[in-house]
């Protein structure tokens, strides 16, 4: 890395945008079709097990939020895949200011759904599932955001190229 401006070889580019969006893509495949995926909910669980259940409203909209905002795991990835190949960094606005926000929206309902259903001590490092749910916040909420803020600064124009070509 080049400290005064922050660019990359291309080559160490590739696995820091893997590390940083991959995971929301498995993420978002996962809340889609996986074992407890979205489109495996009806009428009846979500009654049963959202509705009914003390805090079941949370988990819910955390579910579908997530869904909707894990999208953006894979077009981070095609992202930062065109940038590294072509130098064109995303054109649209919204679009890279959902890259960065829509993760750090995700983390923040995930920490609001988790403190309504459990309070202050599901928030703990000494929660039994402590782990699962930090390194949850850290692999889908932090790394993208932090990835997608390198991948825009890296795409800013500058008088010299702005990734480096080695």
């Amino acid at each position: 890395m080049f400290a005064a401006n922050l660019t990359i070889s291309r080559w160490i580019l590739v696995p820091e945008m893997l590390l940083c969006f991959l995971p929301l893509t498995l993420g978002w495949l996962d809340a889609l079709v996986g074992g407890s995926g979205i489109v495996r909910l009806n009428g009846e669980v979500i009654e049963k097990y959202f509705l009914h259940t003390p805090g079941g409203v949370f988990a819910l909209a955390t579910m579908i939020t997530g869904a909707a905002i894990g999208v953006l795991g894979p077009l981070g990835l095609a992202s930062a895949f065109r940038l590294i190949a072509t130098g064109r960094p995303p054109g649209s606005r919204w679009f890279r200011t959902a890259l960065i926000a829509g993760p750090t929206l995700y983390g923040v309902l995930t920490l609001a759904s988790r403190w309504a259903i459990g309070g202050k001590s599901a928030l703990s490092f000494d929660a039994s599932d402590a782990f699962d749910f930090w390194s949850g916040i850290l692999l889908l909420s932090i790394l993208p955001s932090l990835g997608a803020a390198h991948m825009l600064h890296l795409a800013r124009p500058t008088s010299n190229d702005s990734l480096a070509t080695s």
